[in-house]
């Protein structure tokens, strides 16, 4: 008779539900990241990227100016592209970036290649 197998290694068994009380704990500020992963028992990187999504996202949808920025944009690179400069992808990408350092707006975009994302 064939059993059937039953792992013993404890990766990857952690609940949505204790994720999204470890993430509520460390945006209201009682725990620090590492701490909550531990506490819940979740996996401290995807703890981490999870919250940092969230508080991005929070940020930008807070933002009362958020339809004024869009459209600013959008003039600019209407202007860039009347003097000439065509909207390739790459060259949107460096305009979003340099208009984001600009008006100091909080973004992930990599100082590196100093381009905005691909999304």
């Amino acid at each position: 008779m064939v059993k059937k197998y039953k792992t013993k290694n404890t990766y990857m068994h952690w609940s949505e539900k204790r994720m999204t009380q470890a993430k509520m704990s460390v945006l209201n500020g009682y725990l620090g990241t590492r701490a909550a992963a531990s506490h819940f028992n979740v996996p401290y990187t995807i703890l981490q990227r999870r919250v940092q999504e969230t508080r991005i996202h929070r940020d930008f949808m807070n933002d009362p100016y958020k339809r004024e920025k869009e459209t600013d944009l959008v003039d600019r690179l209407t202007t860039l592209s009347c003097c000439g400069f065509g909207n390739l992808f790459m060259s949107v990408r460096r305009a979003v970036y340099h208009y984001a350092k600009l008006k100091n707006i909080n973004t992930t975009f990599s100082d590196g290649t100093k381009l905005a994302g691909k999304d």
